[in-house]
């Protein structure tokens, strides 16, 4: 038989209710310090995500993030801002769409809330790998604005917006307007 090692549990019943925080393979000594109890989405963000997704905090001052009516469970697309010094003409697009909101942060870091004095600095969303590096670029090159939208994952993205074709697109979007989506 093993030996028992410091910090292990003597029963399986004192796992209960909580979740490993890493894979424990069968067979091997669960230790306390590798248990997690979820308590609410500031606590347990990692438990709110699905095994490909990853929680990213991005920037989204009150004006960029819905003039501050974001909230955890809200689906929201991703907007991209490039100016001309990078890569070519200035450019806005909306890179990502359906994103899950996992929490809403200040800018100490805790949750955020109406009835808090402290300002919302980021919104804590759930994306998978290939969006987080398309999100990290985004935010290392631009700006990025988050815009709430209820969750559609077949609205198709428009081509973005140049100098070029800014009043081609406020002219294509006046004529669905007009005409009712």
């Amino acid at each position: 038989k093993a030996a028992v090692q410091p910090g292990t549990l003597p029963d399986l019943a004192l796992t209960e209710g909580r979740i490993a925080q890493q894979p424990v393979p069968k067979g091997r000594q669960i230790r306390q310090e590798e248990l997690a109890v979820p308590e609410g989405p500031a606590q347990g963000i990692a438990w709110q995500l699905a095994p490909d997704q990853r929680a990213m905090a991005v920037p989204s001052r009150p004006e960029r993030a819905a003039g501050g009516r974001l909230r955890p469970g809200q689906f929201v697309d991703v907007v991209y801002f490039r100016d001309s010094s990078i890569h070519g003409p200035a450019q806005a697009r909306t890179l990502l769409q359906g994103l899950k909101v996992l929490d809403v942060r200040d800018g100490r870091g805790g949750s955020w809330s109406p009835e808090s004095t402290e300002t919302p600095s980021d919104a804590v969303l759930a994306v998978s790998q290939l969006e987080a590096e398309i999100l990290t670029y985004a935010i290392a090159t631009g700006e990025v604005f988050v815009v709430i939208s209820p969750y559609q994952p077949d609205v198709k993205r428009g081509p973005g917006v140049e100098g070029d074709n800014l009043f081609d697109a406020v002219d294509a979007e006046s004529e669905v307007f007009q005409h009712g989506r």
